[in-house]
């Protein structure tokens, strides 16, 4: 029988606690390894998508366009059309103009800016006036009237204008036009020469400078004009007074200066806060086409 010894025992006992200590240290110490390098794995995971994938700042879209460019041109002459530097007063004094602001008769105005001396087919005939009689197609007309208005245009066929064409045929810039059922177009006789416009249909009353062009929709072009209002007064010694106003009211006096030639050029750039007109033009196909225009104080 074996003789039982109490401290070999405990020296036993001893070893195995701090066996047992130092393998459950060593797990402590394992598991504080791992997550210290999943730590420093997220933050240099953190950091670096912060440094390499660092979202820029949206930039600011620029929507101008060249006062220069060609459709911007063309546009502008839509809406100041006229002839010697006087234009039409239609958009300079109503406060918003569509499509339907229009008169028969103005669609026929701003459709015919459109044509050509080839439109006018002679038709071996002429009128009691022995003036030779010509003829413009429907389709002509209707191409015209869709170039300025756009697709979804309506007018009356059923008109008589005289218009003053910018070329001349026999000599003549005027045409006399009407509509017949029987030919299906439009009569003409050039019957007379004229260097301007109908008074009623135009001013002089008005300055306009062309001072942005910009799209902020995939069909559309706006342009913005600064305009200005004058009266003006004949002096005694033949020279003129003109009077430079902010609104068509002329309620706001911007200046007030003499000048010897009404065409003298005024710099518009010399007033501030000036009444501005947008333009509104929409896309039909490859052309665009006067949609509104807004008066803005």
């Amino acid at each position: 029988m074996d003789e039982f010894k109490i401290g070999d025992n405990v020296e036993e006992q001893n070893s195995e606690v701090v066996l047992n200590k130092l393998k459950k240290k060593k797990k402590i110490a394992i598991i504080i390894v791992v997550i210290v390098s999943i730590l420093i794995g997220l933050t240099t995971f953190i950091v670096s998508n912060m440094i390499f994938n660092k979202e820029e700042p949206p930039k600011e879209i620029d929507y101008s366009v060249d006062l220069n460019d060609e459709n911007v041109k063309i546009l502008y002459q839509y809406v100041t059309y006229g002839t010697k530097g006087l234009r039409n007063d239609k958009f300079v004094n109503e406060d918003k103009v569509i499509i339907d602001s229009f008169s028969n008769e103005e669609k026929f105005y701003y459709a015919l800016q459109f044509a050509q001396v080839e439109d006018f087919e002679y038709t071996g005939e002429i009128n009691d006036n022995k003036k030779k009689i010509y003829l413009m197609s429907e389709n002509k007309i209707k191409k015209y009237m869709k170039l300025f208005f756009g697709p979804n245009v309506k007018y009356n066929s059923d008109i008589v204008i005289s218009y003053p064409f910018t070329f001349r045929i026999n000599g003549m810039n005027v045409g006399e036009i009407k509509y017949s059922d029987t030919k299906g177009g439009y009569e003409t006789t050039f019957t007379t020469f004229q260097d301007d416009i109908k008074k009623e249909d135009i001013t002089n009353d008005v300055r306009g400078e062309l001072v942005k062009a910009y799209k902020e929709e995939k069909n559309k072009i706006y342009l913005e004009e600064k305009v200005v209002y004058i009266t003006q007064t004949k002096n005694t010694d033949n020279t003129y007074k003109i009077d430079i106003y902010k609104d068509k009211n002329k309620s706001i006096i911007f200046d007030t200066k003499n000048v010897s030639d009404l065409d003298e050029k005024i710099d518009l750039s010399k007033y501030n806060n000036t009444t501005t007109i947008k333009y509104t033009f929409n896309l039909n196909g490859s052309v665009y086409y006067f949609e509104s225009s807004e008066i803005l104080l």
